[in-house]
């Protein structure tokens, strides 16, 4: 069938053939990249020749290897300095001054695990009935993991249930 419309098709990228032929050339396309993954000049060479053998292009050249970590090393910043912040006041203002200090923006979503690290001195109970706290009067908004796949053990030892659902990461309302 056509991807348009539903109807049948004689398109020369229909049928057995064309299928055979891309899953040939996604598969000579995987085998560059390991290659350049590898730096092996052999490993290169060969799959360069199995690229355009398969699809009769030039193949493309290796993506650039980045290795920016200014994202990494601005979090860290971030984690410090909510780390650092005064360990005065209630546990609820500084639930809420530790999640501003982690949050790039009024509207980002903060992991729990990153908040109880970051408050590290807080009791866990304590901590959990501070978020709930702040759920309850909706200066806080939880939500959960929606890909449960990508939880780790330490996710799920921070998440804070609400209503039997563990809740992992938190949104604080800013006052303006």
């Amino acid at each position: 069938m056509c991807r348009a419309g539903g109807r049948r098709c004689n398109g020369p990228s229909c049928g057995a053939a064309g299928a055979r032929q891309r899953q040939a050339k996604s598969r000579a396309r995987r085998g560059l990249e390991a290659a350049y993954e590898s730096g092996d000049i052999e490993a290169i060479g060969d799959a360069k020749r199995k690229y355009m053998r398969v699809t009769g292009e030039n193949p493309p050249k290796p993506a650039p290897k980045t290795t920016d970590t200014a994202p990494a090393q601005a979090f860290d910043a971030r984690m410090a300095a909510a780390a650092a912040l005064p360990k005065t006041g209630t546990t609820e203002d500084r639930v809420q001054a530790a999640a501003r200090t982690l949050a790039r923006t009024s509207d980002e979503w903060i992991s729990l695990t990153d908040l109880r690290t970051a408050l590290g001195d807080i009791d866990h109970a304590e901590f959990t009935r501070a978020v709930r706290d702040l759920s309850r009067s909706g200066n806080a908004h939880l939500v959960p993991e929606s890909n449960r796949k990508t939880i780790k053990q330490e996710d799920r030892d921070a998440a804070v249930p609400i209503g039997g659902e563990p809740n992992h990461y938190i949104s604080i309302r800013h006052q303006s």
